[in-house]
């Protein structure tokens, strides 16, 4: 099923490629070699959208990925970014992030792993903070899912705000 939504998003993707801004495609041994610098596997439809986008700037949104082979692709880079919370927070080493808009950060939570080798993804603020009552806010199944309902929110907002700007003219 979610591997099916994960495959939903890429043709949303992909008939919608005008909100496309840049994508960065990335190598097998790159992304092993992220692996290994975070010290985790990542899930296998994280890995196709590496290898398909690297980074995916959609309109307003932005999936973190792996911009460089060299990990210091600033704001976007999974590598980078993780590895700068787990040194500032020293907690929570199974979440890689993927996603953070005014500290709401999305992470594949890599110590809860399917059958199928996904993980979950889950999001809320602080997730990085030494505190036991943080409250996840969002949980989806699996990257799929996830990358499904980020990519229909921003489909949605972009035929919202073109309405609007129609009926302003």
């Amino acid at each position: 099923m979610s591997y099916r939504n994960f495959e939903k998003a890429i043709d949303l993707i992909d008939v919608n490629k005008k909100f496309l801004k840049k994508i960065y495609p990335q190598k097998e041994e790159t992304i092993m070699l992220a692996e290994k610098e975070l010290g985790v596997k990542l899930p296998p439809s994280y890995r196709e959208f590496l290898k398909k986008y690297g980074v995916l700037d959609f309109r307003t949104m932005d999936i973190y990925g792996i911009w460089k082979e060299t990990f210091d692709g600033g704001c976007f880079d999974i590598v980078q970014n993780t590895l700068e919370n787990l040194r500032e927070y020293n907690t929570f080493h199974h979440y890689i992030i993927i996603y953070n808009v005014d500290s709401f950060y999305c992470v594949l939570d890599t110590s809860e792993v399917n059958t199928d080798g996904e993980c979950t993804v889950k999001g809320g603020y602080g997730l990085f903070l030494p505190d036991e009552n943080i409250e996840i806010e969002e949980k989806y199944e699996d990257f799929g899912d996830f990358l499904l309902n980020y990519v229909q929110k921003q489909i949605k907002y972009s035929e919202e705000k073109e309405w609007l700007e129609e009926q302003q003219k």
